[in-house]
């Protein structure tokens, strides 16, 4: 296999992101990385030299080959992400769907707040159990206003 460095598409990978900088450092790495594979996968592949010669056929052999590497969604959702960045910056955004779903990738699973928020029941059930005013105060504060413990035990009105 070639060295990434003399691959013509890495080059241009790199010319790119040094001249579009708008994200955060660790977003620009990541970015690099998940372009550089790709570019080698293309260059190995279709012998492809330049991203200008980008056609359908090369996405959807880097869509195909990334669902049979990756396993984790969020993972192949990533580096979608950075190839639809990539398309933008080559003036060829039409040539990857907008949605995952029409490539046949599921939405990964996201974090959310939903299971740590309490019911009002529940939230008098165990201010109920609370013998200190000064603790229930706090609590309540950080309900109705959105302080954190710490924060609430510091108010003073």
């Amino acid at each position: 296999m070639n060295e990434p460095s003399k691959i013509p598409l890495v080059r241009q990978v790199i010319s790119i992101l040094s001249s579009n900088r708008e994200d955060a450092f660790a977003t620009q790495r990541k970015r690099c990385e998940h372009l550089t594979i790709a570019a080698i996968i293309l260059h190995n592949r279709f012998g492809l030299q330049k991203w200008e010669n980008l056609k359908q056929k090369h996405v959807d052999e880097l869509v195909r080959t990334w669902k049979v590497v990756d396993t984790g969604h969020r993972v192949i959702e990533g580096k979608l992400s950075n190839l639809r960045w990539l398309l933008a910056k080559i003036g060829k955004p039409n040539l990857l769907p907008r949605m995952n779903a029409d490539l046949g990738i599921e939405p990964g699973l996201r974090h959310t707040r939903a299971g740590k928020v309490i019911s009002p029941d529940q939230l008098q059930e165990k201010l109920g159990r609370i013998s200190d005013p000064v603790v229930k105060a706090m609590i309540m504060l950080g309900r109705h206003l959105g302080l954190r413990f710490k924060e609430a035990a510091l108010f003073r009105p």
